[in-house]
């Protein structure tokens, strides 16, 4: 959803909230964390869209109530905090989540993804903690711009990072984005290729287990 299709907060709660709810949360598979469905935003956009910061907080409360209608506790929004803070949203009562999208350049080193990870958290937010396991620049450039793909031990290492902050930091929810699972357009990938074989699978698979 952009600035083309969405009519702001109106538009939300007439048209779009309905959709996402009826044809989205009743589905069996939809992500639902602490019993609210989780909604992810991208960019910043949805802020600006709903035409400011008290108008969007007011509108999360409205659907917070649309989802305890239909037997949830609430909604989760999560903003995309990719630059180390999560937005407009902080210190907006519990209504902050944040996640990021990729690490790229910090990809290579565990230690780096779990600096922005806590970088992230000490904005004020709740975060979902991610895990990247590099970026590939070409499918964006005409040019040979390289490739920063880590090693599967890397991704090992930083979930287990984040598992351990899991039991220590209240910030850290009990979720993992992982970017990304088959994006090869992007050159993000978790799934089998040339680069590692199955190498992090493998390692998701140790990591988790």
């Amino acid at each position: 959803m952009g600035a083309d299709t969405i009519g702001g907060v109106e538009d939300m709660k007439k048209n779009i909230i309905p959709h996402i709810m009826e044809n989205f949360f009743t589905q069996p598979n939809y992500l639902v964390y602490e019993n609210k469905p989780v909604v992810f935003t991208y960019a910043g956009q949805f802020v600006t869209l709903m035409g400011g910061k008290e108008q969007t907080v007011a509108l999360i409360d409205y659907w917070n109530e649309e989802c305890k209608k239909m037997g949830f506790d609430g909604i989760i929004i999560a903003e995309n905090g990719q630059s180390g803070v999560s937005g407009d949203l902080v210190g907006s009562d519990n209504q902050a989540y944040a996640y990021s999208y990729s690490w790229q350049y910090d990809a290579r080193n565990s230690q780096k993804q779990m600096a922005r990870n806590d970088l992230m958290a000490a904005s004020g937010a709740n975060i979902i903690a991610n895990v990247t396991m590099g970026w590939g620049r070409n499918p964006w450039t005409e040019k040979d711009a390289g490739e920063i793909f880590s090693e599967p031990s890397t991704t090992y290492e930083t979930i287990l990072g984040i598992k351990e902050k899991m039991k220590t930091d209240p910030k850290y929810t009990k979720m993992i984005l992982m970017t990304c699972w088959d994006e090869y357009g992007e050159g993000h990938f978790f799934c089998p290729t040339r680069v590692h074989g199955f190498g992090y699978l493998n390692a998701v698979r140790a990591a988790v287990t």
